[in-house]
């Protein structure tokens, strides 16, 4: 496309990325009802728990899903039953579970041959809950299995945007500029990628940067989480 209009988006680089893993679907109303019930956490907003609990969790501030993914991190590196290799990577390795970098999260949902959508093909509504569908609301996590990524990962276009670890900066993009830091003290805008069930398909191809408050919650904020070494 032109390039002022994609000027987030641009000049497209090369990357190499350590091994991680990532979660297939975005995290869910249950899993972060877990969360609430076992740890005391008061949500930010109590609408966050009202949806279905298969159905993404949303109006999540980028603050509120790291206190998740620190929960998590220590509730599965004390818990006796955490299967391998995931136990070992965060006793042993010391990785932990956290929020995708942008880099993470656009291989995991582009592959690795410059896909515009997380498909092979164009933009097809019958691949992903965005405003094209109609639906209007979110969807159960994988209700749309036709818009699986090239690693199987669902949800990566429409249902929610989902967090990123990093900071906005300009491309090109370094692992190691400080972008994907925790501190959370910090008020810089974070990334939000994938897009949503009201947006156009333009906002939920792979490449799509959206650039946001932290603090901010939304009826259409979610996140998905990885494992990864520390940065």
């Amino acid at each position: 496309g032109d390039k002022n209009y994609y000027n987030r988006e641009v000049p497209q680089h090369k990357l190499k990325l350590p091994r991680y893993f990532i979660a297939r679907y975005p995290t869910t109303v249950a899993q972060y009802k877990m969360f609430v019930d076992a740890s005391g956490h008061k949500p930010e907003d109590a609408d966050s728990l009202r949806d279905p609990l298969n159905h993404p969790v949303r109006y999540i501030s980028w603050y509120e899903a790291i206190k998740y993914c620190e929960w998590l991190t220590d509730a599965l590196k004390s818990a006796s039953d955490t299967p391998e290799p995931l136990g070992s990577l965060l006793r042993k390795e010391k990785w932990r579970i956290t929020l995708p970098s942008e880099a993470q999260w656009e291989k995991a949902a582009r592959g690795t041959d410059g896909r515009t959508f997380p498909w092979s093909g164009d933009f097809d509504k019958e691949n992903a809950n965005t405003g094209d569908t109609g639906i209007g609301t979110t969807s159960a996590v994988g209700a749309f299995p036709k818009g699986a990524s090239q690693y199987s990962l669902l949800d990566t276009s429409g249902n929610v945007w989902e967090w990123c670890l990093s900071k906005y900066k300009p491309y090109p993009y370094k692992n190691d500029d400080g972008r994907n830091t925790i501190d959370k003290n910090n008020t810089d805008a974070r990334v939000l990628r994938g897009g949503a069930f009201n947006n156009e398909a333009g906002g939920a191809r792979c490449a799509f940067r959206l650039r946001l408050d932290p603090l901010l919650r939304s009826r259409d904020f979610g996140f998905r989480v990885v494992v990864s070494p520390v940065f």
